[in-house]
């Protein structure tokens, strides 16, 4: 990939949403209660292993784009998707073998989707759908019909080629996301940490729909307690491949909240636990908070107590992790040491409105140098230095008018993807001749 600091992206390619909104489509403004924009914001963007194949997804509906001929420029309201398949509803579906999919809960309640993830296979993702209420609310749990007992949703393994569901992964609870194999054919899922999940993390295989494996659950790192202090806000685990395929790694907040926990694992031998445990204290990012981007100490103190992790994802030589937090906020830290490196936090964030400020969505450039970093209602991503200072270097911005929900790059060619109701395609010009 070009350099990005000195030959920022450039905005190629506006992609269409499944279903447009109701209003407008010229512009879209980015309120969290509109709900055409809940029901229609980008929820995943995976990229194939191959590079050009870019699966977006959205609550109730999927696309498989080439990026490499997306047939579509800025402005122009006619997409070329290869494939696209509306996910049904739980109320929609009455096949036989997706009965244990049916709500006993509201008739309004319907089946989205909260995670998706592309696969080695062509034109197939996994999806791991959660129930969402007619207006928008959070995800919830199933119930088993004239049962009281909370039921969960299995991640689904989808053709885009035939709308199939080709297998089912029934994890016990609710799975909050998944984290795909670069090398083979294996994933992992992890668990929601509330009434409807244990907090655990699973490792499967697409060939297979039983568990190959129990990583970890909250037990085994919270001293026998499986449920989050209730003065805390509720954090699941976050799990992820690096990117040889040959290394995991699962963090987990610890149930004081004194702390986050990462465990690296051997994906060849995960049976044997851990090879390297962190401790990454929350006092360290409320001084980074407070010594480096100038908070105060009661804000740095908030920041640092509410900003739960959501996301975490290896730098391609393995040395560094990201993580993206709530609060606007994103972490990266020594991948051998587990040490605190940068503490990003946006321009935008202001500690006396945290509780209206967006998560962060984070994400490294191929080569490493910068982090990209959207959630802010004003529609940019900001590339910062990962290397140096973690500076602010430049801004993507024009493409979105709405918060921008997720960001994916090209594991192969010069092309990152940023999803809001719409989704941008941004490529490096061509260096100097």
């Amino acid at each position: 990939m070009t350099d990005i600091i000195n030959s920022p992206p450039q905005l190629a390619a506006i992609l269409r949403p499944i279903d447009p909104p109701s209003t407008s489509t010229s512009t879209f403004s980015s309120t969290n209660n509109d709900e055409d924009e809940d029901e229609f914001t980008c929820t995943s963007l995976s990229f194939h292993s191959n590079g050009k194949h870019l699966f977006v997804s959205h609550r109730h509906g999927i696309r498989l784009y080439d990026v490499t001929k997306p047939d579509v420029s800025p402005g122009d309201d006619n997409g070329g998707p290869i494939q696209s398949i509306r996910y049904r509803s739980v109320l929609e579906d009455s096949s036989s073998e997706k009965q244990h999919r049916k709500s006993s809960a509201s008739a309004s309640d319907v089946v989205g989707i909260r995670d998706m993830k592309a696969t080695h296979a062509n034109y197939c993702c996994l999806v791991a759908p959660a129930v969402y209420s007619y207006s928008g609310v959070s995800p919830r749990s199933n119930k088993e019909e004239g049962e009281g007992k909370e039921k969960s949703l299995p991640v689904e393994y989808i053709s885009l080629y035939d709308n199939k569901v080709l297998r089912t992964f029934d994890a016990g609870h609710d799975v909050r996301s998944i984290g795909t194999s670069p090398l083979d054919d294996s994933f992992l899922t992890s668990a929601c940490r509330n009434s409807y999940g244990d907090g655990s993390v699973k490792l499967w295989d697409v060939k297979s729909p039983a568990c190959c494996a129990k990583i970890v659950n909250y037990k085994d790192v919270d001293g026998g307690s499986s449920s989050p202090s209730s003065s805390l806000p509720s954090s699941s685990p976050i799990a992820c491949f690096d990117g040889t395929g040959l290394v995991y790694g699962v963090a987990m907040h610890s149930g004081d909240g004194s702390c986050h926990n990462v465990h690296l694992y051997d994906a060849r031998k995960y049976s044997v636990g851990p090879f390297a445990e962190f401790k990454l204290m929350r006092s360290s990012v409320r001084e980074s908070l407070s010594s480096k981007n100038g908070f105060s100490s009661e804000s740095a103190e908030m920041m640092s107590l509410t900003a739960t992790w959501n996301n975490m994802q290896f730098s391609t030589d393995g040395k560094d992790i990201l993580i993206s937090c709530d609060r606007g906020i994103a972490l990266t830290i020594d991948g051998y040491t587990g040490l605190l490196k940068h503490v990003y936090v946006r321009e935008d964030v202001l500690p006396s409105e945290a509780e209206n400020i967006p998560a962060a969505v984070a994400c490294y450039t191929p080569d490493d140098k910068s982090v990209l970093i959207g959630g802010s209602n004003d529609g940019v991503v900001r590339c910062y230095d990962s290397q140096g200072e973690g500076t602010l270097q430049s801004k993507l911005s024009g493409g979105h008018v709405g918060r921008v929900s997720r960001i994916a790059c090209s594991p192969r060619i010069s092309v990152i993807a940023t999803g809001s109701i719409y989704t941008g395609l941004w490529i490096s010009p061509p260096p100097p001749v």
